[in-house]
């Protein structure tokens, strides 16, 4: 596969949402949404990761690898999952009008509520059939596993930040205009221009195809 043809396709799943909204078919929401699932895929994937390197480690011998990767193994869910729990507030403040009102007795209210609202047959399929095609393509055919560092994990970290941007802006471009349409609009140009900026950074010698 070439660069450009992998080029053309990251440009098509993140901006693929900018056309069912404009459409009609999808709600600002499900956007959001879109892409929120995308980090859990990539969250699940990179723990992936991290076994895999867990595992490679073990087979080489390395006790303080194997160690260092096993305490990783344990700390990223945690950590991770944190920012998605954050995350659900400005996620949800994409819900749909009809959403029942809620009391917000603890930080997991917006998490629920975001889930409940998600129509996951329609979107876990493509983000985890993506993420899958990226881990691929990205970390196992280079043989990332083999290095010390583990790169799935700053490629997660990065996706996130780069959805919090975003996000952020999207909420604020809805919440100036009133329009939750434009707030989904400028998050899909948004994240779509951010994230290939990142992935362009990478060095050369890291690419996969």
């Amino acid at each position: 596969m070439s660069i450009r043809l992998r080029d053309a396709l990251f440009i098509l799943f993140n901006l693929f949402p900018l056309a069912l909204v404009i459409d009609g078919a999808w709600r600002p929401f499900d956007v959001m949404a879109f892409y929120w699932l995308e980090l859990v895929a990539i969250g699940f994937f990179a723990l992936v990761g991290l076994l895999v390197v867990l595992i490679y480690s073990l087979g080489r011998g390395k006790p303080a690898a194997v160690l260092g990767h096993a305490l990783t193994l344990l700390f990223f869910p945690l950590h991770f999952g944190f920012f998605l729990v954050i995350l659900c507030f400005p996620v949800g403040s994409f819900l749909p009008p009809d959403t029942p009102p809620v009391t917000l007795s603890d930080p997991f209210v917006p998490m629920f509520l975001v889930i409940e609202s998600i129509n996951f047959w329609a979107v876990l399929p493509v983000v985890f059939s993506w993420q899958l095609f990226v881990f691929i393509i990205d970390y196992i055919l280079p043989r990332h596993f083999t290095q010390e560092h583990t790169q799935v994990l700053s490629s997660a970290y990065k996706n996130l930040f780069v959805f919090f941007i975003s996000a952020f802006f999207g909420v604020v471009i809805g919440m100036q205009t009133g329009a939750l349409f434009w707030g989904a609009v400028i998050l899909c140009v948004l994240k779509t221009l951010i994230a290939y900026a990142v992935l362009k950074s990478k060095p050369a010698e890291n690419a996969a195809i």
